[in-house]
């Protein structure tokens, strides 16, 4: 199996972000520690997706700092944030359907040394055995929890030190998505990679994760141990659908609390379809590349322009 390597470390501090005009986050503050796992949790529209997509460069940061290792990645695009090693993961468009297994993760090495990718291969296939068995058929006949390996696999031949999945579980059966989610916790454990983790069963995504960070409203609720969230009665019913107990309560752990419902992620002038749709690719005709694609484009529907990228993302 492949070596783990230096996870990236994340921070973001008073994140003010969104699409043009619509503003999504106000004064985010986040931070993903190298080689584990964070997960960022909340409503529908509170800006889960936003964050990623901010982090990746795919959004308009209107004030605040993005940072990588301590270095600042403010600002800059998607292709560029991916020659970082960081692999951004949507929910759909993530692989090319029209390409074999095979040639999809040829695609991703586009931008690797040959020989280095000719290396990777094998030690990815055996991350994801299933593929290998159906390497020459087209990624079209895949199921959902199949393309979602795929795209990790990509993302997997430029060995990233961040990884951004969003939402990789949505649609897929309760097999299919517990399979996704231990390819996860795999990929994080076995090559060192800080994995940054937004997830619809609330549940199932703290079980797993180190971190934990609640959202609404696209503000910080809670930020502390899953464990902790999970145990918090009035967050738990209150934001995420689990738990009990008396209404009430405010900002937990530093949070800042809900605030009103202006400038819903929902409405970002992308709706769900723009906020889950993939980065996009090569701006200019940027080379594809894994994991998030050397392109990615700005649109203020989140989904960039151009042909899609190799690293599982497409306009």
């Amino acid at each position: 199996m492949a070596g783990k390597e230096a996870g990236g470390a994340v921070r973001v501090r008073a994140l003010e972000a969104g699409y043009d005009k619509s503003h999504i986050l106000f004064g985010v503050d986040f931070e993903a520690a190298p080689r584990e796992i964070t997960v960022i949790v909340g409503p529908n529209g509170c800006g889960k997706s936003t964050l990623l997509k901010s982090i990746f460069g795919m959004c308009a940061v209107y004030s605040g700092e993005i940072l990588l290792d301590g270095a600042s990645i403010t600002g800059m695009a998607p292709h560029q944030v991916a020659r970082k090693r960081v692999a951004y993961l949507p929910q759909v468009n993530n692989v090319f359907a029209n390409l074999t297994i095979r040639e999809n993760l040829a695609m991703a090495g586009y931008t690797v040394d040959r020989d280095a990718a000719a290396e990777r291969l094998p030690h990815t296939m055996e991350t994801f055995p299933d593929l290998k068995a159906h390497e020459r058929s087209k990624a079209s006949v895949l199921s959902g929890g199949q393309r979602q390996m795929l795209a990790m696999a990509i993302s997997l031949i430029r060995r990233p030190h961040v990884m951004l999945f969003d939402e990789p579980t949505a649609g897929l059966s309760p097999k299919l998505a517990e399979q996704v989610i231990s390819k996860i916790r795999q990929v994080n454990e076995e090559y060192g990679i800080t994995v940054i983790l937004v997830e619809q069963n609330v549940r199932r995504a703290l079980s797993m994760g180190d971190m934990a960070y609640l959202l609404a409203s696209g503000k910080n609720v809670f930020s502390g141990p899953p464990k902790e969230l999970l145990g918090h009665p009035e967050l738990g019913r209150m934001y995420l659908g689990i738990g009990g107990g008396p209404a009430g309560g405010g900002a937990v752990k530093g949070g800042k609390g809900g605030g009103p419902a202006a400038g819903e992620e929902a409405g970002a002038g992308a709706g769900k379809g723009g906020e889950k749709g993939g980065a996009g690719a090569g701006k200019g005709g940027e080379k594809a590349g894994a994991g998030a694609g050397e392109g990615g484009g700005r649109g203020k529907d989140g989904a960039g322009e151009g042909r899609p990228a190799a690293g599982g993302v497409r306009a």
